[in-house]
């Protein structure tokens, strides 16, 4: 049980001249709700994925003004809810309310579904004043970053309802994530987690909502085997153990204040907060 809203490929010829390049989808609603539950799909061991975009190998492609509302009511990673999945490069996203929902409102299992906000593999992704979600589910995740030399700027993202939640993450290279509004109210935050090389973060507010009573961990950055890392002029607030952990990474940090966040303001390879943030 597996639904997409729009489905769009351009094969593996990606000269910028295929059918599916410059799709557009404007002033858009997509609405998808699964639930494995109710089949005998129940079992985390099938898959069952709902996206509300995927776009493969389709170069230029631009959503926005659109409204995202994925929802999948299944049991572990397999069983995923994501809003837009992008493997295209020179796409732009703008302006879009986007919500990835497992379906579980408690958020206290991993056993519940994934829900991903945005999933990027692509190249010379544009993200602008959107409202991304990755809620109610076993891990959530608002944006997740794994391809180079996106633009991440003036958003709104946020994970929540959920055991182990990243806000952002990023496995990609030579990004920049300027000026958003970053947000958690998971039990065990990163709020932004990076393994990438050549990554800028700058100008953005890190807050986790739940009370730092209420958290079992929670970190504002956890930077992570990555080199040639600008941190600069970012706000952190009430996280309970440590503003910035490094681990293996090469970073340049100037101008970030910190709020309420717990024993460290920056930490690096420290083995006891490693394993309490994991």
């Amino acid at each position: 049980m597996s639904a997409i809203g729009i489905y769009n490929y351009g094969g593996l010829n990606t000269h910028l001249n295929t059918k599916a390049d410059n799709l557009s989808v404007v002033n858009s609603r997509i609405h998808i709700n699964i639930d494995p539950s109710d089949t005998d799909l129940e079992s985390n061991a099938i898959k069952s994925e709902a996206y509300g975009i995927y776009n493969y190998f389709a170069n230029s492609m631009q959503v926005s003004d659109t409204y995202i509302d994925i929802k999948n009511k299944g049991k572990g990673e397999n069983q995923s809810a994501v809003g837009i999945f992008n493997k295209g490069r020179f796409c732009r996203f703008s302006s879009d309310n986007i919500k990835a929902n497992g379906r579980h409102s408690e958020g206290k299992s991993l056993n519940e579904a994934y829900a991903y906000g945005m999933i990027d593999e692509g190249m010379y992704s544009l993200v602008s004043n959107c409202n991304i979600i990755g809620e109610w589910g076993g891990k959530c995740v608002g944006v997740y970053l794994k391809g180079e030399y996106s633009n991440i700027t003036a958003n709104k993202i946020l994970s929540t309802h959920t055991i182990k939640g990243v806000t952002v993450k990023i496995e990609g290279k030579k990004m920049i994530l300027s000026n958003n509004i970053l947000t958690s109210t998971s039990r065990n935050a990163k709020v932004i987690f990076s393994a990438g090389d050549g990554i800028t973060i700058s100008g953005n507010i890190l807050e986790i909502l739940q009370k730092p009573d209420n958290c079992e961990s929670g970190v504002g950055m956890y930077l992570e085997n990555g080199k040639n890392l600008i941190i600069t002029d970012n706000q952190l607030q009430t996280i309970k153990n440590c503003g910035i952990f490094t681990k293996n990474a090469k970073i340049t940090a100037k101008d970030n204040l910190f709020k309420n966040t717990g024993q460290y303001k920056i930490a690096s390879d420290n083995k006891e907060i490693e394993k309490l943030l994991n």
